[in-house]
């Protein structure tokens, strides 16, 4: 909020009889910013039948699955999960471009 100030007087000669505070008088810059404009997925327009079919087609490249023994290999299985969840999110959640007017 300090850069939103742009004076700050204390009003000693304004201070009335038997007072035990002194005025301060306070300009402040109240101008709203803009919204920066940016895309965002747009999870409420999803057609989630057609999202759940990619998700499966992605996953099922995985292949057979099989028992994780080590971290590593759970390591390994989440990201590619990560990765095949990232790439069904490219293809099937729409984009909105949020702009300055937006709510």
């Amino acid at each position: 909020m300090l850069e939103r100030v742009n004076t700050c007087e204390a009003r000693y000669g304004d201070r009335g009889l038997n007072m035990d505070h002194v005025p301060i008088l306070m300009t402040l810059d109240l101008t709203l910013d803009r919204t920066p404009e940016h895309k965002s997925s747009n999870f409420r327009e999803v057609d989630w039948e057609e999202f759940c079919l990619t998700l499966e087609k992605e996953i099922a490249s995985f292949g057979v699955p099989k028992r994780l023994g080590t971290q590593m290999a759970l390591n390994h299985e989440c990201d590619r999960l990560t990765i095949a969840l990232q790439n069904t999110i490219k293809r099937a959640v729409p984009i909105t471009e949020i702009c300055s007017k937006s709510r």
